[in-house]
C-alpha cells in the first residue's frame, strides 16, 4: 500500500508534470496494429506497435522503402477501425531525403498518396498524405515536430537517414572533415522524436543502408547513422532480396526476407519470406494459405477448413469447396469462387492464432475458456484424435 507521504509526492508530480505518471496497463502502453500481411504480423508478434520507432536496414533494392509504404497504407486503412480513439490520426508523412519517392509504386502497395499540396501550390484539405523533401536534417526535424504536435499524424517514413545531411555540412567547404557531425545530429533527432512519437501516438519508420565492413575479421553488419539509432528503435529489421520473381524472361517482382533482429514489443529473432510484385504489391492471400497448413491442427481452424494434407484445401462449415494446389486455391480466392465472407472468417481465425489472443488455449483445462471458443473440450480431443489417426495413416 502506498504511504501518505508517497501519495503527496505523486500529487505534486502530477501537478507539475501532468503526463509523467501513466497506468501500467498493456492496452494503454502497447497498442498493436494488425496488418493484412499475416507474415509480418506473425514476425512482430501479432502486429506493429503504435507510437514507437522502427528501423529497417538492408542492402540496396531489397524492399525497405516498399515495406514501409505498405505498412503506412495499413495505418491509413486500419488505424481508425482498430483504435477508434485514434481515428483522427489519418495523415502519413514521407520525409524523402533520397528524392526517390514513386507515387505509382506506393499506390500499388495500398498507400493513398492524395497529396496535401496540389501542382498549382494550393492546399488540398481532404489529403491524407504529405511528401516532405527538406534540404537538411534540422529543417526536416522542425517540420516533423510541428506536424506531429497537431496530434493527427499516424506515421512518418524517414527515407533515409543515410542520405540526410546537416546544415553544417551544407554550409561548410566541400570535403571538409566533420567528424561525427551527422551521427550527433541523428542522436538528438532520435532522443527528441522517441518521446514525441510516444506522446502523440505517431509511429516512425527509419530506413538505413548497409555499408562495407572495414574490419576484415568481423562479420557484423555495418550501417550508417551512428549507434543511437539501434538503441532507440523498438524493432530492428533487416530486409534483403533472395531472388527475382519471373514470368518467362520478364522480372515481375522479388522474393524477399525480413528478419527481426530486435523487438522490444514481442518475440525477437523471427523472420518471414514474402513475395513482392512490382504490379500488385504483396500477395497477402498467398501468405494466409501458407498459414493454413502451418496451423492445420488448431481446433479453431479445423472447424472451418481441413488442410492437414499439404496442398489439399477441404472446406467445412458448409462452405462447399475443395481445392488441390496452393496456386489454384489462391486463384479461387482472388476470383471470388471462394466467397469473401467465408475467406474473411478463415483469415480472422488465423489472425487470432497469430496474435496469441488466447494464450495456451490448447493446454488449459478451464471449461469456461473452451466454451468461449465455441467448441467443447471433448470436441477438441476428438479433433486431435482424428488428426493423429490421419497422420498415422499417411505414414503407413
Amino acid at each position: 500500500m502506498a504511504s501518505p507521504d508517497f501519495l503527496k509526492a505523486v500529487a505534486a508530480v502530477q501537478k507539475k508534470c501532468a503526463n509523467a505518471i501513466k497506468p501500467a496497463d498493456s492496452n494503454t502502453l502497447k497498442k498493436m496494429l494488425r496488418l493484412d500481411s499475416p507474415r509480418l504480423s506473425f514476425m512482430y508478434g501479432g502486429g506493429i506497435k503504435i507510437g514507437a520507432v522502427h528501423r529497417y536496414i538492408g542492402p540496396e533494392s531489397g524492399g525497405k522503402s516498399t515495406i514501409c509504404t505498405y505498412i503506412a497504407g495499413q495505418f491509413q486503412k486500419h488505424l481508425g477501425e482498430q483504435f477508434p480513439e485514434l481515428a483522427d490520426h489519418d495523415m502519413i508523412v514521407y520525409m524523402d531525403f533520397e528524392r526517390s519517392f514513386d507515387p505509382d509504386h506506393a499506390k500499388e502497395n495500398g498507400l493513398d498518396v492524395t497529396s496535401l499540396v496540389n501542382p498549382d501550390g494550393s492546399i488540398n484539405k481532404e489529403a491524407h498524405f504529405t511528401l516532405l523533401q527538406p534540404d537538411n536534417l534540422e529543417e526536416g526535424a522542425f517540420a516533423l515536430e510541428q506536424m506531429i504536435k497537431t496530434n493527427t499524424v499516424a506515421c512518418v517514413i524517414f527515407d533515409s537517414e543515410s542520405m540526410s545531411v546537416t546544415k553544417t555540412v551544407l554550409d561548410d567547404e566541400f570535403n571538409k572533415a566533420n567528424f561525427g557531425n551527422n551521427a550527433k545530429a541523428l542522436k538528438d533527432f532520435c532522443n527528441r522524436f522517441n518521446i514525441l512519437c510516444a506522446n502523440y501516438h505517431t509511429t516512425m519508420f527509419i530506413i538505413s543502408q548497409e555499408r562495407a565492413q572495414m574490419n576484415t575479421m568481423s562479420h557484423a553488419i555495418a550501417t550508417t547513422g551512428g549507434y543511437s539509432l539501434k538503441y532507440v528503435a523498438s524493432t530492428l529489421n533487416r530486409v534483403r532480396k533472395i531472388e527475382n520473381l519471373t514470368e518467362g524472361s520478364k522480372v515481375v517482382g522479388i522474393h524477399m526476407q525480413v528478419r527481426n533482429m530486435k523487438n522490444k514489443t514481442g518475440i525477437p529473432f523471427r523472420e518471414c519470406e514474402m513475395d513482392l510484385y512490382y504490379k500488385g504489391g504483396f500477395n497477402s492471400d498467398g501468405e494466409y494459405v501458407d498459414f493454413l497448413y502451418e496451423f492445420a491442427e488448431d481446433p479453431r481452424l479445423l472447424k472451418l477448413v481441413d488442410c492437414r494434407s499439404k496442398g489439399y484445401y477441404n472446406s467445412k462449415n458448409n462452405f462447399g469447396w475443395n481445392y488441390h494446389g496452393k496456386d489454384a486455391f489462391v486463384k479461387a480466392i482472388q476470383s471470388g469462387e471462394v466467397k469473401p465472407e467465408d475467406w474473411n472468417a478463415i483469415k480472422n481465425v488465423i489472425m487470432d492464432i497469430i496474435s496469441n489472443e488466447i494464450e495456451g488455449m490448447e493446454n488449459t483445462a478451464d471449461e469456461e475458456q473452451w466454451a468461449e471458443q465455441n467448441f467443447s473440450k471433448e470436441e477438441y480431443e476428438k479433433l486431435v484424435a482424428e488428426a493423429e489417426k490421419n497422420e498415422a495413416a499417411d505414414e503407413e
